[in-house]
């Protein structure tokens, strides 16, 4: 016979669970019952952004910046004759990996997506290196299958000047 404690364990524990599955961007597939691979799929066109909307929206670069989340970040230089997007990365915490780029590198601005499952951090900036090909990103060997269908459908246009 279950104790009254371990009750209350299996029953938060399954709260929990379903809290997870509904509200958690970790996993959220889960609820549409998708396979992973296919909500990245359906979902990559909300983790897009033309080279205008990044500029546009991005903030000043400074010590702590960003949310403390995970996701993809785009390091910005500018100066008086044009902006420029020097790198884009992946991090489980962006103001953390922020400020370790802070301290080499004389960047003006920043801008950064959130809402992406870890698994998925890759797929989307391989899209976004291989897109922008930014001077201080390596060239990508390997592009995610799913970051390459996306870019055809864009027909491969570099948005870089």
């Amino acid at each position: 016979m279950a104790t009254l404690l371990q009750l209350m364990v299996d029953n938060w524990s399954t709260a929990l669970d379903e809290y997870e599955q509904e509200y958690l961007a970790e996993n959220p597939w889960k609820l549409t019952k998708q396979r992973p691979i296919d909500w990245l799929d359906d979902n990559f066109p909300r983790f897009m952004r033309s080279l205008d909307e990044i500029f546009d929206t991005s903030a000043p670069y400074a010590l702590n910046s960003g949310p403390n989340e995970s996701g993809i970040y785009f390091l910005i230089y500018e100066d008086e004759i044009a902006e420029t997007l020097a790198y884009v990365g992946l991090s489980i915490c962006i103001p953390m990996r922020l400020n370790q780029h802070y301290k080499n590198k004389p960047f003006t601005h920043f801008n950064y997506i959130c809402g992406i499952p870890t698994m998925f951090l890759a797929a989307v900036e391989s899209y976004y290196i291989h897109r922008f090909q930014p001077p201080l990103n390596a060239k990508i060997e390997h592009l995610h299958e799913i970051a390459a269908k996306h870019l055809s459908m864009i027909g491969e246009v570099c948005d870089a000047a």
